[in-house]
């Protein structure tokens, strides 16, 4: 198709390169969507309030991640990736289809990570079931005195999810807001970890994944071929296919 002024003009005000304009000018369909989420991923166009960044740190210190809390104050947008991992372990999330998920073990998350001489491996595990995933963990592999498991090839240290301080019932302005400190740090670890392992299909899922996505390095134009990629993101499902790159 020909290319389109407006979007050329349009890429370029979200930072885009001209060769990326160029790009995106001649896109169609839900790759519009694609390449748009990438760049506005990569631009300074979504921020927090400071006092709620503030209120973030105080969240995520407490779980004893290695993030530099200067990355945080940053918002969303980094180049470089925090240096652990992440998994979600869904216990009766909905998917698109509205069924429920079926139980998938703790191993299948973990099989997704390769052989690493990291050691230990932080990865923090979001879940809505801590002590079934502790049992799960306690299954797997021995622990060492300083509290890290040693599964398959892999010597773990895990973290787990910010904790929740009013339950979903308490509807005053204290605990929304609250929760919704709990949802924008896990948004903030699960859209800059340098691996995530979960479901990317569903709910917020889909707005983490979009923040995930890149630009692919001189790609040009190729039809049906994206130019967007989604790296270190895998879906962990036993019936769900493979992630795609994200569509809207």
């Amino acid at each position: 198709q020909r290319p389109s002024p407006v979007a050329h003009d349009w890429a370029l005000r979200l930072g885009a390169k001209p060769e990326e304009a160029n790009v995106f000018s001649q896109l169609s369909g839900e790759q519009i969507w694609d390449y748009l989420g990438a760049l506005v991923a990569r631009s300074d166009l979504l921020r927090f309030q400071t006092w709620i960044l503030g209120d973030v740190v105080r969240l995520i210190a407490p779980s004893y991640l290695p993030v530099n809390h200067k990355d945080i104050h940053k918002g969303v947008y980094k180049k470089k990736a925090w240096r652990f991992d992440a998994i979600q372990v869904p216990r009766g999330d909905e998917l698109l289809s509205g069924s429920k998920t079926e139980h998938i073990p703790l191993d299948h998350y973990l099989s997704h990570f390769k052989c690493s001489d990291e050691s230990p491996q932080t990865v923090f595990i979001a879940t809505s079931d801590r002590q079934a995933v502790m049992k799960e963990i306690t299954t797997l592999g021995q622990k060492n005195g300083r509290g890290q498991y040693k599964i398959g090839c892999n010597t773990f240290r895990f973290r787990f999810y910010l904790p929740v301080t009013h339950p979903p019932t308490d509807t005053s302005c204290a605990a929304r807001y609250s929760r919704a400190v709990t949802d924008i740090s896990r948004f903030l670890i699960f859209s800059n970890v340098r691996s995530l392992v979960g479901d990317v299909d569903s709910g917020w899922g889909r707005l983490v994944r979009t923040f995930r996505s890149k630009l692919i390095s001189g790609a040009k134009y190729d039809g049906d071929k994206s130019p967007v990629s989604l790296p270190g993101t895998e879906v962990a499902s036993g019936t769900m296919p493979p992630a795609k790159v994200p569509g809207l």
